[in-house]
């Protein structure tokens, strides 16, 4: 690695010109306002009173729910897979992405320079479930425990895991936003472009 990757306690605060891959806020929005109307639908089949009151107490319960997604900010702030700069790109920890109930979470983020990062292309990934799809995949060069840390719930290529020289193929299939924008806005941050394929 020409220069080290960097663990940052926080993100840092982005002036110039920047790219955030995560979940678009208009669909955040929509999703919260379902769930806020799906436990109001509850409520009000409860008020009717014409159900058993098992069934009432179990619509009570759904609506609960319900209404803790609509209404919790931190369950949906977790949609930040990664932010881009001219200088690199910061990565969340694996406690920032995924929530593990009876563990403390460490709020940590991976800064990695451009010069260790390579190869921006689109490609095919699979993922935990088995389905397959268009991805933005990069190569990455990092330490053993930066890949415990940052990278457990990453997808990669399909096929590759590992770039020739061993760094870590990363392939993120979040959509929306389409890879194909993604790459595009990746590419304009990158400080040289480079050229890019469909595997």
């Amino acid at each position: 690695m020409d220069f080290p990757n960097r663990v940052l306690t926080s993100l840092p605060t982005f002036n110039g010109e920047h790219y955030v891959h995560r979940t678009p806020l208009w669909l955040i929005r929509t999703m919260r306002s379902l769930f806020a109307l799906g436990g109001a639908f509850l409520l009000w089949q409860v008020l009717r009173g014409n159900d058993p009151l098992l069934v009432r107490g179990f619509m009570v319960l759904l609506a609960a729910g319900f209404w803790l997604f609509a209404f919790a900010r931190q369950i949906w702030e977790k949609v930040v897979r990664f932010v881009a700069d001219r200088q690199g790109i910061y990565f969340p920890s694996n406690d920032l992405v995924v929530s593990v109930l009876g563990r403390p979470q460490v709020h940590q983020w991976l800064f990695v320079p451009w010069c260790n990062i390579r190869n921006l292309r689109l490609a095919y990934s699979i993922d935990n479930d088995g389905d397959r799809g268009l991805s933005i995949v990069f190569d990455v060069q990092l330490a053993d425990t930066q890949e415990v840390d940052f990278f457990r719930h990453v997808a990669h290529p399909e096929g590759q895991v590992y770039a020739s020289d061993g760094a870590r193929s990363l392939a993120y299939r979040d959509n929306p936003p389409a890879p194909k924008d993604t790459l595009a806005r990746l590419q304009a941050l990158e400080p040289i472009q480079r050229l890019t394929t469909v595997a």
